[in-house]
């Protein structure tokens, strides 16, 4: 699962990437790269009896080093962890956040170039 969340008034969607990052993941001490799109889907919430329609804006964010993630707990996340994007890519298990990881390794590739 890659953070996300709600833009709350006044953020861009970039800002919203960096708290999210920083919340959900304890990982503060980075810097975006790159806008890798949107991924939209929806979802049936049971305990609500409701559909969602969601559209999540994400971004390539380089880490700077000197920390160690710290996974939100309170919500649910047990680990942060850093691992190739081939190994995520095979965790992942929704088609758009594939597509969304895709993007970022063909940014990364065309950076070694």
């Amino acid at each position: 699962m890659l953070p996300k969340g709600t833009v709350e008034p006044g953020e861009t969607d970039e800002q919203v990437a960096l708290r999210e990052v920083m919340e959900e993941a304890g990982v503060q001490n980075v810097r975006p790269v790159a806008d890798l799109g949107e991924e939209r889907y929806r979802f049936y919430w049971p305990p609500e009896r409701a559909f969602y329609d969601k559209t999540v804006h994400y971004y390539l964010l380089e880490w700077l080093g000197g920390e160690d993630p710290k996974p939100q707990a309170e919500e649910g996340f047990e680990v942060a962890e850093w691992v190739p994007i081939d190994e995520a890519l095979g965790r992942v298990k929704y088609r758009e956040t594939r597509e969304i990881l895709r993007r970022a390794r063909e940014i990364l590739a065309q950076d070694r170039r």
